[in-house]
């Protein structure tokens, strides 16, 4: 019979309890070795069950390797232990490993065909926590705002935003420039292609969050070349920038789909973090956890209260 972890686990059992610690140590060793992403949590709770902190050490070092490929059985692991009060703090490192694996890189994993509807929503809903609020409101207020809001809320570096504020000014202005102007004609940029590279940029910085990086690099390269064009430096034609101005559309339009089919997926979390804030909000302001919070989630919080108070006084 070929050894393999059921096997080698039926054999510590009886190894341990009859003290042949040469075979218990066999046994250790041969499941450290199989270790894999399927059944690393069944090993880890073996290790668990008889008290192996080397092999369960081993675990937890397996899963800090986690990526988006194989997070989808760290969530099940977890989902599936809900109540588990002997190993409470173990299973909180795990969660840390596995949230913010999901939350920068939920656009990917949430098209994983394994996982049901609402698997990765019931892992975040069932994290919702004093430790895990703050990450969590980003992340909703990053997927869920209208765009004006998003702008103000995501952007980090205020001086970099006003630098490209600067740019679309004088892009705009280059443009009405172009259309005012009868010489060099043949030279100029079609100004529909200038209006749909503006409409771009404005998509950017609404949206300027990780997943659009590569969209940014795109914007630069195609300025630059338009710069080069204008200034007789490049004789590129109309169409080739045509068909990076498409290719840049392409993208925004597939983000977008993206965009939609996320936050029907995240319907449920928004009102749960919601729940959650009001229930802890003293315990949020007396920790210092509130100023974290993003301004936005604070205005929905506190505007339905304003409202009630209106509608009171009106009534009165």
């Amino acid at each position: 019979m070929k050894l393999n972890e059921e096997l080698a686990m039926k054999l510590f059992t009886f190894a341990d309890k009859y003290v042949q610690n040469n075979l218990r140590e066999k046994c250790i060793s041969f499941l450290k070795h199989k270790i894999n992403s399927v059944n690393v949590y069944k090993i880890l709770d073996f290790a668990r069950q008889e008290n192996i902190s080397l092999l369960e050490g081993w675990c937890l070092d397996f899963l800090n390797r986690i990526n988006t490929h194989n997070v989808f059985w760290l969530v099940e692991y977890l989902l599936s232990k809900p109540n588990d009060p002997e190993f409470v703090q173990e299973n909180l490192k795990l969660r840390d490993i596995a949230l913010p694996v999901v939350l920068n890189n939920y656009l990917e994993i949430f098209q994983d065909q394994r996982a049901p509807p609402t698997f990765y929503e019931d892992f975040l809903i069932k994290n919702i926590a004093l430790d895990t609020v703050v990450d969590l409101g980003k992340f909703i207020y990053c997927y869920n705002v209208k765009p004006e809001q998003r702008q103000s809320q995501m952007s980090e570096d205020p001086m970099a935003r006003a630098k490209l504020t600067a740019k679309l000014l004088a892009m705009a202005l280059s443009a009405n420039s172009e259309a005012n102007s009868s010489q060099n004609a043949s030279a100029k940029i079609d100004h529909n292609l200038i209006e749909r590279i503006k409409a771009i940029k404005k998509f950017f910085s609404d949206y300027n969050i990780g997943q659009l990086q590569e969209l940014e690099d795109k914007i630069k390269n195609v300025e630059k070349i338009v710069d080069d064009r204008d200034k007789g430096r490049s004789n590129i034609k109309d169409d080739r920038i045509r068909g990076m101005i498409e290719g840049m559309e392409k993208m925004i339009d597939d983000y977008k789909i993206k965009m939609n089919k996320l936050k029907s997926m995240t319907a449920n979390l928004k009102p749960a973090l919601m729940k959650f804030i009001q229930a802890n909000f003293q315990t949020l302001f007396e920790r210092n956890i509130a100023k974290e919070l993003p301004n936005v989630l604070l205005v929905d919080l506190i505007l339905p209260i304003f409202g009630t108070q209106t509608k009171d006084k009106t009534s009165q």
